[in-house]
């Protein structure tokens, strides 16, 4: 404690019994980080950032929650999966395929056959394990149940663009204590898909969404309407659209009482 933590370590490093195995496109070799600067308060709630498509881990804006005294794990996953192969129309296809990259559960239909150890889920919990032995001191243990699982309720997840999707679908699955989306989420071409229309196990006042007024898609994608203000607006999101510009005056949190924010 009383200072900043900062270990850097690959899936494999965290997971050796399974590295053989890894998906090569899962970023199982590039650079997991655990953050977290123990010198603030701490929040005590893990935030798993998820990069945009076929990234590998790591975001700014991670480092930016580390230092608010957030634990923050950034994950490395097979993040350029679509929701669903061409001409599938499964409403249950995009739901599945995201959510077997979460926890490899082998749901089906499915366009992703992710396996538990090349999972979100299963990357997250090995590399609490991983990360309580090479740095104690932080408290990355606290975490997990006695039985190894992961305890979402004190979890939550930051998501760019590819990732801010992602979470989105999770949130609908996993009740998580806090979701934040930036340049997203959208339904990705599949606005009838089930997880849109599905009961939120996460409630929606967790959940924030964040996009550049020049980064939202246009308001059709191939004559589907899947821009950010339409998705949002689907999932339930808290309150209208607020529009901000550079030095506008926004407030403070709870940012006009909307859970729904577009910037310059």
């Amino acid at each position: 404690y009383g200072k900043r933590h900062n270990v850097t370590f690959t899936a494999k490093m965290a997971d050796p019994e399974n590295a053989a195995m890894m998906d090569p496109t899962s970023h199982a070799d590039n650079g997991q980080k655990g953050a977290v600067d123990s010198t603030k308060p701490l929040k005590k709630k893990l935030c798993v950032v998820l990069p945009g498509i076929g990234n590998g881990p790591g975001q700014g804006i991670g480092d930016w929650a580390a230092g608010q005294g957030y634990h923050v794990f950034s994950v490395g996953y097979a993040n350029s999966i679509s929701m669903a192969a061409n001409g599938d129309t499964n409403p249950d296809t995009p739901g599945n395929t995201r959510m077997n990259q979460f926890d490899g559960k082998g749901r089906t239909p499915s366009n992703a056959n992710t396996k538990r150890f090349d999972s979100i889920e299963g990357r997250v919990i090995k590399g609490l394990q991983y990360l309580d032995k090479v740095d104690p001191g932080a408290d990355w243990g606290w975490f997990l149940n006695q039985d190894g699982t992961m305890r979402w309720s004190d979890g939550c997840f930051i998501g760019y663009s590819y990732g801010a999707s992602h979470l989105a679908v999770i949130a609908r699955y996993v009740r998580i204590g806090l979701g934040v989306s930036v340049s997203g989420p959208q339904s990705e071409g599949h606005p009838d898909a089930s997880w849109l229309k599905m009961p939120s196990a996460t409630p929606v006042e967790r959940l924030w969404a964040m996009w550049g007024t020049q980064d939202e898609p246009a308001t059709t994608d191939n004559g589907y309407k899947s821009h950010y203000t339409v998705t949002t607006a689907l999932l339930g999101y808290v309150g209208d659209v607020v529009h901000t510009t550079v030095g506008g005056a926004l407030g403070t949190p709870p940012l006009m009482g909307s859970h729904r924010i577009s910037v310059d």
